[in-house]
């Protein structure tokens, strides 16, 4: 199965847009996040060949969702216009989305404000799948991640000349409240543009992640130095300061700087980051990364603490 950032694969997609056009089938190359909306899609009646037609809502009804959704827009606004100074005239449209897919805002350069008068890129216009087939609005609330749409993974022919890149918005509680997305010409789709999108809804509305992601490094680092103290009393954590990177100190063991490698690399299996890269005062250190989950940094513990008892015998 090729990864989409295969230049291959990009290549053969409208060979294998085409396949499943005339024939019903689709190649194993094809990611199975789009396969499976192609299949949705076609279920739904989408015509592959016809000019999208969506369902758009009346100024009034507009309005209306929009003075429901007007935190989420207020909020959403500015840095959606932040991101659209930073790809400049790159023929970009940045829209939000509720979570049945009709746009509530968007920004755009000339290129897209000289084809306002086309429903598609209209505010009110819905761009769920059921209408207007694959593409990375719907797909982002269906997965629940960023994704990104490119080229002939859309499944309708007229969207098979740009990119989709869209990730979902979360409020406290993990509900899906929106979706950001970023959409161009498929020459201006590259996997940044997906990192832009993503970034943007990470940092509104990533703080209660954030908050237990440092809470979980917190806990792995009392976990770490704990174990290092029970159970490996012959070397000493050292105090980290501000950082997921635990400092260890090994010279009590009486190594040299070969004999320590070979104790971490070979003997215990794994790849830490030796004090020595840091000049002569870190020699005799190695540092641990307990940015991970638990049961990684249990078992790399105990591969340690097995080496160290071989090596003290």
């Amino acid at each position: 199965m090729l990864d989409a950032t295969d230049q291959q694969y990009f290549q053969n997609l409208k060979h294998l847009w085409a396949l499943f056009r005339e024939t019903g089938e689709i190649s194993p190359e094809v990611r199975p996040m789009i396969a499976s909306s192609w299949m949705r899609s076609r279920d739904f009646h989408v015509d592959m060949m016809k000019p999208l037609r969506a369902p758009i809502l009346s100024r009034p009804e507009l309005q209306a969702l929009q003075a429901t959704n007007q935190t989420l827009i207020d909020l959403a606004k500015p840095i959606m216009e932040k991101m659209h100074s930073l790809v400049g005239k790159t023929k970009n449209l940045i829209s939000l989305h509720n979570p049945d897919g009709y746009m509530l805002y968007s920004c755009g350069d000339e290129y897209y404000a000289e084809m306002e008068h086309e429903s598609s890129f209209s505010l009110g216009v819905c761009w769920h799948e059921r209408y207007i087939g694959t593409n990375g609005i719907t797909l982002a609330l269906l997965e629940d991640s960023p994704v990104q749409v490119y080229g002939a993974e859309h499944y309708c022919a007229a969207q098979h000349d740009g990119t989709c890149s869209a990730a979902p918005i979360h409020d406290r509680d993990g509900k899906i409240i929106g979706v950001l997305n970023m959409a161009g010409k498929d020459w201006s789709g590259t996997l940044h543009t997906m990192g832009l999108v993503a970034c943007e809804a990470a940092y509104r509305h990533g703080e209660e992640w954030y908050e237990a992601v440092k809470a979980y490094i917190r806990e792995n680092l009392a976990y770490a130095q704990h174990f290092l103290e029970e159970q490996i009393p012959q070397v000493k954590a050292v105090e980290p300061e501000g950082t997921y990177l635990l400092w260890v100190d090994f010279r009590s063991l009486g190594l040299s700087r070969r004999e320590l490698e070979d104790l971490i690399v070979k003997k215990a299996g794994l790849w830490l980051d030796s004090g020595d890269i840091f000049g002569a005062a870190g020699r005799g250190f190695e540092r641990i990364n307990v940015a991970c989950p638990r049961s990684v940094l249990t078992e790399a513990l105990e591969r340690l603490a097995r080496a160290v008892r071989e090596c003290v015998k």
